[in-house]
């Protein structure tokens, strides 16, 4: 007996509604003539009246909403930001478009730029102290000469 179905997709939509993403699936297919692979969206739940429907995955983390937006100084939904890469599970029906359940975090374009300019920062601390220590020792040189 297989498994739930799960995917990992990117977030397309976050912050509209209350605990929930909405999370848009590449689907790969080969093309009949070529034989080259192609990437087509998955839409699910398959409808006529929308060209592209995406996954809506259930967020759990956050019971307290009002609570959340009181704090202005917090970022609302910092967890889950847009064009995260995330890893998404089948679950129990949770509402009338809801059946996925964020699993993890993937890759993150924010958390990433941040990690990026720490490191910035702490690589020109240490040039700066590396600067710093140089001239303690010319100076140093200088009153002994």
């Amino acid at each position: 007996m297989g498994g739930a179905m799960a995917f990992t997709g990117m977030v397309t939509k976050v912050g509209v509604m209350n605990k929930t993403a909405t999370v848009t699936v590449p689907r790969y297919i080969i093309h009949k003539r070529t034989g080259k692979v192609c990437t087509a969206p998955l839409r699910y739940p398959r409808t006529e009246q929308l060209t592209i429907l995406y996954v809506t995955a259930h967020r759990e983390e956050h019971e307290d909403i009002d609570a959340r937006r009181a704090q202005p100084t917090e970022l609302f939904y910092a967890e889950l930001q847009l064009d995260d890469t995330v890893f998404i599970r089948h679950t129990a029906p949770i509402s009338a478009r809801k059946r996925f359940t964020l699993e993890k975090i993937l890759k993150s374009p924010f958390s990433d730029a941040v990690e990026a300019k720490a490191a910035m920062v702490a690589a020109a601390a240490k040039a700066q102290g590396r600067l710093d220590r140089a001239a303690a020792r010319d100076q140093a040189a200088a009153q002994k000469a």
